[in-house]
């Protein structure tokens, strides 16, 4: 959609087989086996755009249903909706960047039925490229605003829902060897 404006679209239909499950095998054990099948359709749209002064940014949008082919509900621990937005912005001559991006997951269902609440989580990283012949740098700063999220465990944890991380850093360094 011009020089500046990226559009793109997908449509997808999986079938999956030999999907390994666990079980209760008495005695408190629980074992794995190849078992279910599932099928999971589904879309995902996405617009990608940048200024002439370099501010990039994106935006995508995933729907999906995935459901066990022998009795049509829902798998658990699968989100049907996932957003995600990013921008990012040069600082100096196109060689330092800093980053913004957020992450949106819809409401998962837990083995037993119930639900965990959906959540937002914003990123911010600061990156280098070509900074000299070799080297690229980042530092980053994982669930920036420090917000309280949970995931679904399997079936052999005790808890109904497992918090997940809050903020963290991280700090990456990548030598290229030979000519960029």
């Amino acid at each position: 959609m011009g020089n500046r404006l990226w559009f793109s679209t997908s449509i997808f239909y999986d079938s999956i087989r030999n999907l390994i499950t666990s079980e209760d095998a008495g005695n408190d054990e629980t074992i794995f086996r190849n078992l279910k099948a599932a099928k999971s359709a589904g879309v995902e749209l996405e617009v990608k755009g940048q200024t002439s002064r370099g501010l990039e940014g994106g935006a995508s949008y995933s729907f999906q249903q995935t459901k066990d082919r022998a009795t049509n509900e829902f798998l658990s621990n699968s989100p049907r909706s996932l957003v995600k937005l990013n921008l990012s912005q040069p600082l100096w001559r196109r060689k330092a960047f800093v980053s913004l991006d957020a992450q949106y997951r819809s409401p998962i269902q837990f083995l037993t039925g119930a639900s965990i609440a959906p959540f937002t989580v914003i990123n911010a990283t600061l990156f280098t490229r070509r900074l000299g012949k070799h080297v690229d740098f980042s530092a980053s700063v994982y669930n920036f605003l420090d917000k309280k999220y949970f995931d679904a465990p399997s079936r052999e944890f005790l808890q109904s829902q497992i918090q997940q991380d809050g903020r963290s850093v991280g700090f990456k360094m990548t030598w290229h060897l030979g000519e960029r």
